[in-house]
């Protein structure tokens, strides 16, 4: 029933105070309320929009030549309701349909007006007008098959995240899936990518050809979508369990077009990109064997550890120093001169960070558990704090000056173990302090890569495999090999 109810109750009327025709048709009342309903074309277009067209649709006289009739029987109606118990959980469309509806009609049966509307609808009927106007379109989607649009939003809950470390501009998860949907060839490397991290095979015969190839990739036509391919084909051709291997993009090179520092989804690439390396690199116990455009990342940077910076800036300040770091330690130059420049930087770093890269908490581990528990205020500091003790833990162990021979040895040793034991331990610490899982456990892996044959307590033991475990199964970052390396050697 349409809207505009006006509700008399005949015997409320003043009827001395009315002057009425002699002739005026009155209807039996018999003690009984009446609802009268407005039904006129001008409460009709406030549902519909009302046109000059549709006028000629409800003609007046249509109204009109029922206007004697009588209203239809309400004995069973709500006195103070036009509905129902039953529909007043209704929207107000569907409430105005069910009035109207040829099963209600059927039980109403008095009003030929009624049971006019009561017919088949017609383009012109008040039933099709208000489904017109109740009808709600679809928006348009991008994927019609659910399994892709699956994997779309597997890509960026899990796998866009994992790259988006501490960036709150989530340009993996969210950009790079934005220019995926609009560029197939990117949106296949999307869906692979997202399928190697749920541990799914899929067909790469359609996927672009020459995936080799360090500086193009066939039909991707923008420069931006060129890195971001590059970055989700390491991701697929590297993290499968096998052997590392340098096909793939060399994405850490000068890029094409040229980079800019302005460009925050190139830059975010390129760190992405980088953190991507540095656990291929760790995982593997190796230098990163792509070339890197140290000078465009560094060019990210401010200057030096004296000037202030944001938090994102003084994590990526570590993060590149990781880089020369592993480069050092796996390189082969290991000059003495160049340690001490490793080992002066993380110091300076340490002792210049910002007053939010200290803990709000720290413990050691409750009950006697093995890992202490470290809270930081937000990621940038929590993943700046684990570069920062990988650093050290690669120090520790490569130092040119331990001494070789003698009862030094013997001391040194042990205190390297106790040193590279207790990095590896606030590296995990940090990722187990965040969350259940969250991608600062990446970070921990590569500590426990490093740091895991340090470990003699079968107990600890267990936490480190379980932790590597965790991770691999959620993110689908390969740690299978270090795995199998790990429990090889706890058994001897």
């Amino acid at each position: 029933m349409l809207g505009g109810l006006v509700k008399i109750n005949m015997f409320d009327m003043n009827i001395g105070s009315k002057k009425f025709p002699s002739d005026q048709t009155w209807c039996r009342t018999i003690s009984k309320r009446i609802d009268f309903v407005d039904q006129s074309l001008e409460i009709a277009r406030q549902y519909d929009g009302g046109s000059e067209a549709e006028d000629e649709c409800f003609p007046a006289d249509r109204f009109n030549e029922h206007a004697n009739t009588s209203p239809p029987n309400t004995e069973t109606c709500d006195p103070n309701s036009l509905l129902s118990p039953g529909t007043s959980s209704l929207s107000i469309e569907d409430q105005i349909i069910s009035q109207i509806s040829p099963q209600t009609v059927s039980d109403i049966g008095q009003s030929p007006l009624i049971r006019d509307w009561a017919q088949p609808a017609s383009e012109c009927s008040i039933e099709s007008t208000i489904r017109q106007f109740k009808r709600l379109e679809l928006p348009q989607a991008a994927l019609k098959e659910k399994d892709k649009a699956n994997l779309i939003r597997h890509f960026v809950q899990v796998v866009g995240p994992a790259f988006d470390f501490y960036d709150e501009g989530r340009k993996v998860a969210t950009e790079l899936t934005e220019r995926a949907i609009s560029c197939q060839p990117l949106l296949h490397l999307v869906y692979n990518a997202s399928a190697k991290s749920l541990g799914l095979s899929l067909d790469l015969d359609n996927a672009p050809q020459s995936l080799g190839n360090p500086i193009t990739l066939p039909h991707i036509d923008y420069g931006n979508n060129n890195m971001a391919a590059a970055l989700l084909s390491r991701f697929i051709f590297n993290l499968e369990d096998k052997q590392d291997s340098t096909q793939g993009f060399a994405i850490l090179g000068t890029p094409s077009p040229p980079f800019h520092t302005h460009d925050e989804f190139q830059a975010a690439i390129m760190w992405a990109s980088l953190r991507q390396e540095i656990f291929l690199a760790l995982m593997n116990q190796r230098h990163v064997n792509i070339p890197v455009d140290r000078h465009a990342l560094e060019s990210l940077l401010q200057d030096h550890l004296c000037q202030t910076a944001d938090d994102s800036t003084w994590c990526n300040r570590m993060l590149l120093h990781l880089f020369d770091t592993i480069q050092y330690c796996f390189g082969d130059a290991h000059s003495s001169s160049t340690y001490d420049q490793l080992f002066s930087y993380a110091n300076t770093w340490m002792s210049s960070k910002p007053s939010s890269f200290t803990p709000v908490f720290s413990q050691d581990g409750p009950d006697g558990q093995m890992l202490p528990e470290i809270w930081f205020l937000d990621s940038y500091a929590a993943a700046g704090m684990q570069y920062y003790h990988l650093v050290r833990i690669l120090l520790t162990a490569h130092n040119p000056r331990v001494p070789r021979i003698g009862s030094a040895k013997k001391a040194a040793i042990e205190w390297i173990d106790e040193q590279v034991r207790g990095h590896a331990k606030m590296v995990c610490g940090i990722a187990e302090s965040l969350e259940e899982i969250n991608p600062g456990h990446l970070s921990a892996c590569m500590a426990i890569a490093l740091a895991g044959d340090y470990f003699h307590e079968k107990e600890e033991q267990a936490i480190l495999l379980n932790l590597m475990i965790k991770t691999s199964s959620y993110y689908g970052w390969s740690t299978g090999s270090t795995q199998k390396y790990l429990q090889e050697t706890w058994k001897s």
